[in-house]
Protein backbone atom coordinates (compact mmCIF):
# COMPACT_ATOMS: atom_id res chain seq x y z
CA UNK A 1 0.00 0.00 0.00
CA UNK A 2 1.61 3.60 -0.73
CA UNK A 3 1.54 6.19 1.84
CA UNK A 4 0.90 10.20 0.56
CA UNK A 5 4.50 10.25 0.70
CA UNK A 6 5.27 7.52 -1.84
CA UNK A 7 2.34 9.53 -4.23
CA UNK A 8 3.77 12.74 -3.62
CA UNK A 9 7.37 11.36 -4.48
CA UNK A 10 6.01 10.06 -7.61
CA UNK A 11 3.71 13.25 -9.02
CA UNK A 12 6.67 15.46 -8.21
CA UNK A 13 8.89 12.76 -10.56
CA UNK A 14 6.49 12.98 -12.85
CA UNK A 15 5.99 16.44 -13.15
CA UNK A 16 10.09 16.94 -13.40
CA UNK A 17 9.64 15.05 -16.72
CA UNK A 18 6.57 16.42 -17.74
CA UNK A 19 8.31 20.02 -17.44
CA UNK A 20 11.16 18.52 -19.32
CA UNK A 21 9.40 16.95 -21.88
CA UNK A 22 7.14 20.66 -22.65
CA UNK A 23 10.32 22.41 -22.83
CA UNK A 24 11.46 20.37 -25.62
CA UNK A 25 9.07 20.70 -27.25
CA UNK A 26 8.30 24.77 -26.67
CA UNK A 27 12.22 25.83 -27.29
CA UNK A 28 13.33 26.57 -30.76
CA UNK A 29 15.27 22.97 -30.96
CA UNK A 30 11.93 20.90 -31.95
CA UNK A 31 12.31 23.36 -35.79
CA UNK A 32 15.17 21.19 -36.18
CA UNK A 33 13.26 17.71 -35.40
CA UNK A 34 11.67 15.51 -38.05
CA UNK A 35 8.30 14.22 -37.63
CA UNK A 36 8.40 11.36 -35.75
CA UNK A 37 10.55 13.00 -32.97
CA UNK A 38 8.29 16.28 -32.53
CA UNK A 39 5.54 13.27 -32.57
CA UNK A 40 7.05 11.29 -30.12
CA UNK A 41 7.70 14.28 -28.04
CA UNK A 42 4.01 14.69 -27.79
CA UNK A 43 3.05 10.82 -27.10
CA UNK A 44 5.60 11.13 -24.14
CA UNK A 45 3.95 14.14 -23.28
CA UNK A 46 -0.23 13.08 -23.32
CA UNK A 47 1.43 9.83 -21.77
CA UNK A 48 2.92 11.68 -18.78
CA UNK A 49 0.00 14.43 -17.99
CA UNK A 50 -2.59 11.16 -17.98
CA UNK A 51 -0.27 9.65 -15.41
CA UNK A 52 0.27 12.63 -13.86
CA UNK A 53 -3.72 13.31 -13.43
CA UNK A 54 -4.09 9.66 -11.52
CA UNK A 55 -1.56 10.25 -9.31
CA UNK A 56 -3.40 13.21 -8.27
CA UNK A 57 -6.65 10.92 -8.35
CA UNK A 58 -4.84 8.86 -6.33
CA UNK A 59 -3.76 11.29 -3.51
CA UNK A 60 -7.08 12.89 -3.07
CA UNK A 61 -8.82 9.32 -2.19
CA UNK A 62 -6.14 8.37 -0.18
CA UNK A 63 -5.94 12.06 1.70
CA UNK A 64 -9.87 11.50 1.98
CA UNK A 65 -9.77 8.19 2.99
CA UNK A 66 -7.23 8.60 5.91
CA UNK A 67 -9.39 12.28 7.07
CA UNK A 68 -12.22 10.02 6.90
CA UNK A 69 -10.42 7.73 9.24
CA UNK A 70 -11.35 4.41 6.89
CA UNK A 71 -7.62 4.20 6.14
CA UNK A 72 -5.15 4.64 8.87
CA UNK A 73 -1.91 6.97 8.52
CA UNK A 74 1.27 5.72 7.44
CA UNK A 75 4.44 6.43 8.76
CA UNK A 76 7.43 4.72 7.86
CA UNK A 77 10.48 4.04 9.72
CA UNK A 78 13.94 4.54 8.21
CA UNK A 79 16.90 3.13 8.76
CA UNK A 80 19.81 5.34 10.00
Amino acid sequence: MQTLGDIIDQLITVDMKLFANQENIQNESYLQMGEGELRALITKSKQLNNQRSTLIDEFNRKLKAVIDGSEPIEFLKHKT
